[in-house]
């Protein structure tokens, strides 16, 4: 009796497993597992109900050349498990980006290379296809195939796909830890530990029920409380509270309301550099494991695992209809007056007519006045226009953010080289007692009303200027120059070819380029027009003059090269560097060259300007000419000789020297 128990156990054991080896079949072929990326994967399936059903190992390998650097390669490898179409057990995503590092070693049949790159592993355990378990993110640099050094890791624990309990990650400029309750909620102290130039500085954030109740930090043992005014810190106040994830939109909540005034004794630079770096290292650390540039790792072969980010709770202040209507009309209103002053201010008939015209001078300066108060005013309006604000007490939030408005009663300005005053009626001063959205709707509808109105008075006078087409284009021109002329002398290109000439020479030809300017726009429109091509000839010098300069300081050292000679000392065994025609260098070196120099700041009309340019180009010429020549008559002539006038006669050097 027992022997056919035994064997008929055997046979049903037997027929099991050769049933279940029969029915399990192995895919090994490509797939594009995300988005672009086709790779080879292998794994276990079984047949069922004619669909495949995934069922045992797991491998994904892709590899490629970088698109960046062609010297790097690619590699993405995924290993897991799954049980029944299901994620199971441990799975691990591996991405390395490396470059050969060696000369190539021959072993066996394959030719091997030592490397250095940057290897990122992402460890997440599933059950049931949901992330259940400890994770892990670790990011290693490597050099010659060893670990070098560890660049970035992270902990975390899920429970039905949601982040919860605690959390860690760090690098070597940022540390932090917090915790997440069972509900996916931020929730105790949330610990921000920053190493800037080995300065410790330690940015706690204290949250009940996912809400932030509390903001510090602590620098050289010095607390400093961040108020994030507007933002409500009471989990149990009433209102409309919304439960948004952990991304930039929450991030961007608590950076508007760190704004404005600040505490006195903390820098709001500091402050907000750490607060955000705080944001983007905290939102790159929970991402990285479920994301990597920009590939949904567990996503693959459109799998719809995913996992949550932990989730944060804010109050929302809802706009009213009335407040979206101000904002956006205001907004409208606030761009159509900043257009309507940028093109008083550079439209070039209103720089070249306001030295001629009182009114065009007056309103100038005027629209001027504007600028500074359209910009506090395009300030509140950006900000109430970010969704952020939404989530910002208003009413508590505007004086920060409005540093109040106030023009002045009378304006100054410049006329015909005589400056004056005049009163001028602008929109009413805003105090920042009294601001809210809508009193700046209010001002920024005045604004635009009183700028269309002194528009009224100005813009006959710039039309009939705009009539003289002869000479327009002309006179772009000459605007272009002269602010070229200021650009180039006052290095705003941060040229490298910037020297010491440009720089003792830079004062006098920028105001050269702006007398010359100002008498041609002091002219009534007829001679204007007899005299833009002398302007314009003159300015051109001056830009010309910048060029001349830079190959200036080439010029003196190519001669010192070409009058100097190497010398075998065999007493030192060392090579000398000596002078050859010595009387006729220094002559021009000593004295030639900075009289000539010298002359350039005597300069009163454009023509001097050129002539005397042209005379360093003559001077290289010749002294290029004389090294090749018998100057042993010359050199005699020169004895004793330190007179620049009488130097450039007997070297031949047909100069300007008056």
């Amino acid at each position: 009796m027992k022997s056919i128990i035994w064997t008929l156990s055997f046979l049903t054991i037997f027929i099991s497993a050769n049933s279940y080896a029969q029915s399990t079949q192995k895919f090994n072929d490509s797939i594009v597992a995300y988005p672009e990326l086709k790779g080879l994967a292998t794994y276990d399936y079984i047949i069922r109900n004619n669909e495949e059903v995934k069922n045992g190992k797991f491998t994904y390998f892709f590899n490629s050349q970088d698109t960046l650097n062609e010297e790097y390669t690619n590699k993405i490898r995924v290993n897991g498990n799954y049980r029944h179409n299901f994620k199971s057990d441990n799975w691990q995503f591996i991405h390395k980006r490396f470059k050969p590092t060696s000369i190539p070693i021959v072993d066996g049949y394959s030719v091997i290379h030592k490397s250095a790159g940057v290897e990122h592993l992402v460890d997440v355990p599933f059950k049931n296809g949901i992330a259940t378990g400890e994770g892990s993110v670790i990011t290693n640099q490597i050099k010659n195939s060893e670990l070098h050094k560890n660049l970035f890791s992270a902990s975390a624990n899920f429970d039905k796909n949601y982040f919860v309990g605690e959390f860690e990650a760090k690098s070597d400029s940022l540390r932090i830890t917090g915790e997440i309750d069972e509900n996916g909620l931020f929730t105790n102290t949330w610990i921000f530990e920053h190493n800037r130039n080995n300065e410790i500085i330690v940015e706690k954030r204290y949250y009940e029920k996912g809400v932030l109740v509390n903001h510090e930090i602590i620098r050289q043992d010095v607390t400093y409380e961040i108020e994030h005014i507007g933002l409500s810190k009471n989990p149990d106040d009433d209102g409309e509270w919304l439960t948004i994830n952990a991304n930039k939109d929450y991030f961007n909540i608590i950076l508007r309301a760190n704004i404005g005034k600040k505490a006195e004794g903390r820098s709001t630079e500091l402050t907000d550099a750490i607060i955000e770096n705080s944001n983007l290292f905290l939102k790159h650390s929970l991402i990285s494991f479920r994301e990597f540039n920009h590939i949904d790792i567990w996503k693959i072969n459109e799998d719809n695992t995913h996992i949550y980010l932990p989730k944060l709770r804010v109050r929302k202040f809802p706009y009213t209809v009335e407040e979206k209507a101000l904002i956006s009309t205001a907004t409208k209103q606030i761009n159509e007056s900043k257009q309507i002053i940028n093109q008083y201010l550079k439209d070039p008939q209103v720089e070249l007519n306001k030295h001629a015209y009182r009114e065009l001078a007056l309103y100038y300066e005027v629209y001027v006045e504007y600028i500074d108060e359209l910009k506090k005013l395009e300030k509140v309006f950006e900000l109430l226009n970010f969704p952020s604000y939404e989530f910002i007490n208003r009413e508590e939030i505007m004086p920060y953010i409005f540093e109040g408005i106030e023009y002045p009663e009378i304006v100054t300005f410049t006329y015909k080289d005589k400056t004056s005053e005049e009163k001028i009626r602008f929109p009413k001063n805003v105090s920042v007692e009294e601001t809210t959205i809508q009193v700046l709707a209010n001002h920024a509808s005045e604004m635009l009303a009183m700028l269309k109105e002194k528009l009224e008075v100005v813009e006959p006078i710039i039309d009939r200027n705009r009539k003289r087409f002869e000479i327009e284009d002309k006179e772009k021109l000459l605007l272009l120059k002269r602010d070229s002329v200021k650009i180039l002398f006052t290095n705003q290109l941060d040229d490298e070819n910037f020297n010491s000439f440009h720089t003792r020479f830079a004062s006098q030809f920028v105001s050269k380029s702006e007398e010359v300017f100002v008498n041609y726009a002091k002219l009534d429109i007829e001679d204007r027009i007899e005299m833009t091509d002398n302007a314009l000839s003159c300015m051109q010098h001056l830009i010309n003059s910048y060029n001349q300069f830079t190959q200036l300081e080439y010029k003196i050292e190519r001669l010192e090269e070409v009058y100097t000679r190497v010398v075998w000392n065999p007493f030192t065994f060392t090579d000398m560097h000596e002078i050859v025609k010595e009387r006729v260098y220094n002559a021009y070196k000593k004295d030639l060259l900075p009289f000539l120099l010298d002359g350039l700041e005597e300069i009163n009309s454009c023509e001097q300007i050129a002539a005397k340019m042209d005379n360093f180009k003559l001077v290289y010429e010749r002294m290029r000419e004389l090294r090749d020549q018998d100057t042993k008559e010359i050199e005699r002539e020169l004895r004793r000789v330190h007179d620049p006038v009488k130097i450039s006669s007997t070297l031949s050097m047909k100069l300007e020297l008056d």
